[in-house]
This record gives C-alpha cells, structure tokens and sequence, in this order.
C-alpha cells in the first residue's frame, strides 16, 4: 500500500496528460499575467540602470527624462499587475480579526462576500480609470509635449490602469467562487 502511495505522487510518465490546469484562465490568462510582471520588472530595472549609468558617466547627448517617465509609469503599472496577481492566488492584503473565532462554513460565506465587495469595488475603480482616460483626458495630450505620437500620449501610458483592475475584478469574482467552495479553507494544525 505504501509502494502505491509513492508512485502515485511521482511525476507524469513521458506522453501522460500534463498537471498543468486547464482551460482559459488558469492557463493562458495566468501566463499573460505573469509575463506581463516579469516583463514590467525587467524593464523597470533596466531602465533604471540604465539612467544610472548616463547620469553617471556624463553622457549629456541622452535625454534621461524620458527614462525617468518611462520608469515611473512602468514602476506604477508594476504594482497594478502585481496586485492583480496577489488578487489572483488570494495573497493580498487582508484584515482577519474575526476569522478565527468563526466556523469553517461561515468563513466560507463570509470571504465569498468580502470577495464580491472587492470585486465590485475593483469594477468601479476600472470605470473610473476607463472615464478619466477616454472621457477627462485629451486624445492629444502627451506625456512630454516634444515627443508626438501614440507612444508618448497619456491615453497609452494609462490605458493599463483599466485592464489591471479590470483583471482584480476577475479574480475577485473567481476567489468568491472557490471560497465557497472551500478552495481556501486552512489546514487544521497537526
């Protein structure tokens, strides 16, 4: 019986079907999710060492303004993403004062519930973005007035402030799901 129990837990044979989850959002969302993190932190440092080295080398031909920009607004869209994925795997921040004096069935109800509200504070907080991008925002406003076109306009810049909590809405709504279901339900301590 102990020789099954072992087996069962080593990994797949060659051309058995993959542990990975299926389907649309616990594969190629979570992917893109995370590809965008990985890619939004890699920039962020190389843009900083980047403008470190200009500054410091003196090389007065290279504007580092724009590096500045880039970095603040990647370094901001960072943290959006980033939440997004703690949202995702229910790692954010929370406040459980009362979770442990309730029962295993109530802190179900009561996480899904807190997981609605999040979800449909996060769809308020995307309209808001999608209002001040396409409604309070000029087409034409940039973000440095000699740089034209798309790239340097304010609209692109913070376009990705309506995907982010678009995408914690998601979760949210998800995460309420599962926590009904007891997906996040604590071990007993042994």
């Amino acid at each position: 019986m102990s020789d099954m129990s072992t087996s069962s837990q080593s990994a797949p044979e060659e051309g058995a079907a993959s542990a990975e989850p299926a389907g649309f959002y616990d594969g190629g969302l979570r992917r893109f999710e995370e590809g965008a993190v990985m890619f939004l932190l890699l920039a962020v440092i190389l843009l900083s060492g980047a403008e470190i080295a200009v500054r410091n080398l003196g090389i007065e031909w290279i504007d580092i303004v724009p590096m500045q920009l880039a970095t603040y607004f990647l370094s901001f869209h960072l943290g959006l993403f980033g939440a997004g994925l703690a949202c995702r795997y229910a790692r954010h921040i929370s406040i459980d004062a009362l979770s442990p004096w309730l029962s295993i069935e109530v802190k179900r109800h009561v996480t899904s519930v807190l997981f609605i509200i999040s979800a449909l504070t996060c769809l308020w907080l995307g309209w808001l973005a999608w209002r001040y991008v396409f409604e309070l925002l000029g087409p034409d406003v940039q973000v440095l007035a000699d740089r034209p076109g798309f790239l340097w306009s304010e609209r692109a810049w913070k376009m990705p402030m309506i995907l982010s909590f678009g995408l914690m809405a998601l979760h949210f709504f998800v995460n309420a799901g599962r926590a009904r279901t007891g997906a996040f339900d604590e071990e007993a301590p042994s």
